[in-house]
């Protein structure tokens, strides 16, 4: 598992002031009238967030509340609301479905180009009158959320499950076209059981440039296609997987540093 997604549920009941106000503005919108502004916010988003992946074209049929297939259909329960930054720029968009009168309201999407919208977003949230509760099932794990409410314990964490399972097919591709939080140099061994990916490579990655070379020296780290797909976006280190990571105890923990970004990988899209 590549990718875990967070359930949290958030007390409305007097606990969960913003310490300080955001910058910006925000208006409710209608759903179905966001398709452009939250197409143009997740390009955005989808192109700086580690564990992004691109959407059906179904799923904009799903936020804007036009969708048949849901069991009951959330349309006319569906909310949106859109944050405009101190320039009157529209940088943030949440969605959620209103479930009724001291109903808890389940949060579908919330995104935005920095802290302040999403904050913003979720100060509007937090504030709906005759609300108790504000859940959300794929809550940001790098959230500013918890840090800016007066008591961060009205954030409860009440489930992890799995989210994003990664197969990686070419191994030396893969390695080559993702960013590394520190340099390093090594020969990996990758095994697979299938036979469709296994190999060795060189690895050298500093100061932005990567390059991964077929190599036939004695590996300095040996693990397996399972270990490299749950490590690759930065969710799990290697050291979670001892038993399964095998070599030079410092160069694990170099590749270990190499793999892992400044945030949680974090994907809004389910399938």
């Amino acid at each position: 598992m590549a990718i875990d997604a967070i359930t949290v549920e958030i007390d409305t009941t007097g606990r969960s002031a913003l310490a300080r106000r955001p910058s910006g503005s925000v208006e409710l919108a209608d759903s179905a009238e966001l398709v452009n502004l939250r197409r143009e916010l997740f390009a955005d988003f989808h192109a700086r967030q580690t564990g992004s992946h691109d959407r059906l074209a179904y799923y904009q049929a799903h936020l804007a509340g036009t969708a048949d297939y849901t069991d009951p259909p959330f349309g006319r329960s569906l909310r949106s609301a859109v944050h405009y930054n101190a320039a009157g720029e529209p940088d943030g968009v949440a969605t959620w479905v209103n479930r009724g009168w001291q109903k808890p309201i389940d949060v579908i999407e919330l995104i935005g180009r920095d802290a302040s919208a999403q904050l913003g977003l979720w100060e509007l949230l937090l504030s709906i009158d005759g609300i108790e509760q504000v859940d959300c099932r794929n809550f940001n794990p790098a959230s500013a959320l918890p840090a800016a409410l007066t008591d961060p314990r009205a954030v409860k964490q009440i489930g992890r499950r799995d989210h994003i399972w990664l197969r990686i097919l070419d191994v030396a591709r893969a390695l080559a076209i993702r960013p590394y939080a520190a340099p390093v140099d090594l020969v990996l061994a990758v095994t697979d059981p299938l036979g469709l990916s296994g190999g060795k490579w060189r690895l050298a990655a500093a100061s932005g440039s990567v390059e991964v070379t077929p190599s036939d020296a004695d590996p300095d780290v040996e693990l397996g296609i399972d270990v490299l797909g749950a490590c690759y976006f930065g969710g799990h280190w290697l050291r979670e997987f001892t038993p399964d990571v095998a070599g030079d105890q410092q160069q694990i923990q170099r590749l270990d540093a190499a793999l892992r970004g400044s945030e949680p990988p974090w994907c809004t899209t389910s399938f």
